[in-house]
């Protein structure tokens, strides 16, 4: 079994940290880790330290900043993200990591809330289109939500930080998904993983030119290497959408001027298109390494994934 780091992005919320230390730490498996990033001072009345690894952060740092450094400071090479007030039970973590014996997979999305929004079927492949659902923008937030991911360290990118601050809480996971689908890598959900964690819906900023400029940001980011052409007509006729909507409601203009200045950033989209390419050439090696370990050892098989598509 691959060895996990459990991070949970803590930041200020000492009460909701306690719940749940109290369940993962009752219910983790032998030899895991757990990383807490906090941005407030903390006693630890409990004594923990030594037990958990604590990383500080200054105040007012995002979830994703809190995630990045738990994710820089852990050692584990399965990731599992885990959001500050979710509870697990017993065993919770065993057959979303034992997915990782497959070479191809980089990420697990687990039930939350006895909900598998990506699939209910065990090992489901999950593939995502580039073209943002129009009725409902974050829709696959909800598919790959950072509450509780499971990731394969190896897979993540090299050149930057695993998940992008300037996309928010809410899309970071979604440009990770679509990153590590970019480069080849396979994504699956794992209903028999079952987490309890906080309903929270509410977008970072209540800002439409923030989330205009996110959304734009989000699809050139991800713009696919075949199928361009029809990825940015069918994203010019979502902006289009909005821009004729904006002549009756004056908040789909500021989100609409988000998207603008979003597209004025396309510079640091090369650079980005750059680093996925030279991550797939890296990922089809990683994976060969991976399935030449994996048949040398006598894991149990995981259950066959069915290529099931869920696109927005």
């Amino acid at each position: 079994m691959a060895s996990l780091s459990i991070v949970i992005p803590a930041q200020d919320q000492i009460a909701s940290l306690e719940t749940t230390l109290a369940s993962a730490l009752a219910h983790a498996p032998a030899g895991s880790e757990v990383v807490v990033v906090l941005t407030t001072a903390y006693d630890d009345p409990y004594h923990l330290d030594g037990e958990i690894s604590f990383v500080r952060l200054e105040p007012g740092a995002s979830r994703v900043e809190c995630l990045n450094a738990g994710i820089a400071a852990s050692h584990g090479e399965v990731i599992h993200l885990l959001a500050v007030g979710a509870t697990v039970d017993d065993g919770w973590t065993g057959a979303a990591v034992g997915q990782f014996r497959d070479g191809s997979i980089a990420l697990v999305a687990p039930s939350i809330n006895a909900t598998c929004v990506a699939s209910p079927l065990e090992g489901a492949q999950l593939r995502f289109d580039v073209a943002e659902n129009r009725k409902n923008p974050y829709a696959l937030a909800d598919a790959v939500s950072l509450d509780a991911l499971f990731v394969r360290r190896a897979a993540l990118p090299q050149a930057a930080e695993p998940l992008c601050a300037d996309l928010g809480d809410r899309l970071a996971g979604v440009d990770l998904a679509r990153w590590l689908q970019n480069v080849g890598h396979r994504l699956v959900s794992e209903p028999r993983t079952a987490i309890q964690a906080p309903v929270e819906h509410q977008h970072d900023d209540d800002s439409a030119f923030a989330a205009g400029r996110q959304l734009e940001r989000l699809f050139w980011r991800n713009l696919p290497q075949t199928g361009a052409l029809a990825a940015l007509a069918a994203h010019a006729r979502t902006v289009l959408t909005e821009c004729v909507a904006s002549l009756r409601r004056p908040r789909i203009i500021a989100r609409f001027l988000g998207r603008v200045a979003g597209l004025c950033e396309y510079p640091s989209y090369l650079r980005h298109w750059h680093e996925r390419s030279r991550d797939g050439r890296r990922s089809i090696t990683l994976d060969d390494k991976i399935a030449q370990s994996a048949s040398g050892s006598a894991a149990r098989p995981i259950h066959a994934a069915n290529d099931l598509r869920s696109v927005a």
